[in-house]
Order: structure tokens, then sequence, then C-alpha cells
């Protein structure tokens, strides 16, 4: 590869100077010359080849920067492979993705066996009543009577109430005040949580003696089917 020469050294010069002086002729000897008295002007242009520069003569530093940067030797080989790094920190969780289209629907799947049957169905439901009553003029303000309808056996208790005949006395004013409307027990009394009842009770007081009045008891009682 030919390379441009920025200076040439001081051993080429003088033999340049000598072998100039042998072919022209000229009285002057190479030892007349003066040191440095030869410079890059006194050269023809090209005058200097790669022939003419003794191997291993030029140092880096006698080549332009912008020469410098030209050499490059051979590719080295791939160095060994480093040891694996620490693993990084979790990044943060991405937002969440747009939902996929629907599916498609699946084939029916087999039927399942027969359940077990279920408890018997109600038959029928029938009203069984009771009644309370305040005669005219024969109670006293504040006078309380209580009773309860029951459902016959095999029956259950489905729902009930009461009904006061007539609702209001004359003047406006009730004459019976319904005060406890429940389901009961057989003997009337309210029954124990988990249980089941068998009728319903109810209690009314006399809220003034002018006219007779009649409270009648319902019990809702539902009997199965066969």
């Amino acid at each position: 590869m030919r390379r441009r020469i920025s200076r040439p050294s001081p051993a080429l010069v003088i033999s340049l100077v000598a072998l100039f002086v042998a072919l022209g002729g000229t009285g002057y000897a190479a030892t007349q010359l003066a040191k440095n008295s030869v410079g890059a002007r006194h050269i023809k242009k090209n005058a200097v080849s790669s022939a003419k520069v003794k191997n291993s003569s030029l140092a880096l530093s006698d080549f332009r920067s912008s020469e410098r940067t030209k050499l490059h030797g051979d590719r080295g080989a791939a160095g060994a492979r480093g040891a694996a790094g620490a693993r990084g920190a979790a990044g943060v969780q991405g937002s969440q993705g747009v939902p996929g289209s629907q599916g498609v629907q699946g084939t029916q799947g087999v039927q399942g066996p027969q359940g077990d049957p279920g408890p018997t169905g109600v038959e029928q439901v029938v009203v069984r009543t009771a009644s309370l009553s305040f005669p005219v003029g024969n109670g006293v303000t504040g006078q309380v009577q209580s009773d309860d309808a029951q459902c016959q056996a095999g029956e259950t208790v489905v729902g009930g109430g009461s009904d006061v005949v007539p609702t209001v006395a004359s003047g406006g004013q009730p004459n019976v005040i319904v005060t406890v409307n429940r389901p009961a027990d057989s003997s009337g009394t309210a029954p124990l949580p988990g249980t089941e009842p068998t009728g319903w009770f109810v209690e009314a007081r006399r809220n003034s003696d002018g006219a007779a009045h009649t409270v009648v008891i319902y019990v809702l009682c539902a009997s199965a089917g066969a």
C-alpha cells in the first residue's frame, strides 16, 4: 500500500543529495551541507517513493493524523463470554389489554341423571277459625280476651290473621283493638324457634263499652297431596 510521506528522515535526505551531486557533476560534497539545510521544498513532488524509504525507519509521529486513522490491523478473535449480570428489578405492570372476542359456543353436554323426587306438594289450603265476643254494655274499658284457631292433624300452618266486626263503633272510635297476632303451638303459646306451629293466636282489648264486637281468628292450613 502506498502512503504519502509527510517528512523524510535526515539520512534519506543526505543520501539523495549525495546522489544528486554525483550525477550532476557539482563541486559540493555531501559532507559540505549544513545541518538541516535541505527541507521539504528542495525535494520534488513524489520524488521519495516507498522503495526509497528504509523499512522500520518511520515512526507513527511521522504520519499525519488523518493518515493515522487509516491504519487498522486485522480484526482480533472474539473474547470469552462474560458472566451473566444480576437480574434487574421487575418492570411496571402494563395496562390491561383489550378483551378478546367471544369464543365459539361449545356443544351441548350429555343430559345428567334424573334427580331425587322432591317433597310432596300442597294439595289444598283450608281456612279454620275461632272467635272472641265483646257483648254490649257488659264489659269495661280495658277488658282483654284471647283465643287461638288450630289446624287439624296432617295439616300445616301457612298463615293467619284476625278481623274485628264491626271495625268502628259509634263516634268513630274503635271498640276493640287487636294487641297480639301471631302463630301458636297446640297450647296457644308462641312456638319455640325451629318448631312448627299448629295454629294462630290473637289477643284483643276493649277500648270502650259502647257496642258489641266480635273478633274472628283465621288460620290457613295446608294439606299434603297424595
